[in-house]
């Protein structure tokens, strides 16, 4: 007797577990028919796969960020919709970091600067690796730059500094945001640490040379600033420079 009901109980677990990984494999199964359709820009399609997939599996994360990129390519001016799924997904996966940054960059096409600064510092909480930790941190600084917010800016940018103290791009941003605020001393001793501390990209190079003129300039000492100059032979710099010194160019 007692055998009999532990093989009925055994078969009611085996039956059960079968249901729920067949339920899980339809929903991967429309997932993926669902992503097929959505690349091949056919959304509104893809949008009804995602659906039917979410009903049988609604605790997917992906699949509620994946719906939520195919409402943004049917209507990118879809915000609530895309904000709700986008929602769920970070919900459903608290760590989440693609689902943050995607939801800062919608709230950013709204014009919510608020939750925009608020979703790019949950995905730097969430980060765990430094050097996209850094990287996140350093759109959020620009767009605060953006937007004028300038001591906000420099308080975040102390987070990308701890991880990477001599990092190019993050030491251009410190002293961007000296130059903003006409700190001139102290952005030049972040332009000149970037080549104190590095071997820079030519390429790259241009905008911090360009950067450090322009201190050097502030400052009086013009001669530093010309050689700095010497290195920022592009045109678009060039009509800068001009700009600096108060000569209209041609």
């Amino acid at each position: 007797m007692k055998t009999n009901l532990l093989k009925i109980n055994l078969l009611l677990v085996f039956l059960m577990l079968q249901s729920i990984l067949w339920s899980q494999n339809l929903g991967k199964t429309n997932f993926l028919r669902a992503e097929n359709l959505r690349k091949s820009k056919y959304f509104k399609e893809a949008i009804l796969e995602y659906d039917k997939a979410i009903d049988l599996e609604s605790t997917h994360y992906l699949y509620h960020y994946n719906k939520a990129l195919a409402l943004k390519g049917l209507n990118p001016k879809e915000y609530d919709e895309i904000i709700k799924e986008l929602k769920s997904s970070v919900y459903l996966k608290k760590d989440f970091v693609k689902g943050y940054i995607t939801l800062a960059k919608i709230y950013m096409l709204k014009n919510d600067t608020v939750n925009t600064f608020l979703n790019y510092n949950l995905a730097i909480d969430y980060e765990i690796e430094n050097y996209k930790k850094v990287k996140i941190v350093n759109q959020l600084v620009n767009l605060q730059i953006k937007y004028k917010k300038y001591d906000l800016a420099q308080q975040n940018l102390q987070t990308a500094l701890v991880y990477a103290p001599f990092d190019p791009s993050v030491l251009y941003l410190q002293g961007k945001i000296h130059s903003l605020k006409k700190e001139w001393k102290e952005a030049l001793s972040s332009y000149l640490l970037i080549f104190e501390k590095n071997v820079c990209d030519p390429k790259i190079a241009v905008k911090y040379y360009f950067s450090m003129g322009e201190a050097y300039y502030k400052l009086g000492q013009k001669d530093k600033a010309e050689d700095a100059w010497k290195n920022c032979q592009f045109e678009v710099y060039k009509k800068k420079i001009l700009k600096i010194k108060g000569i209209k160019s041609k």
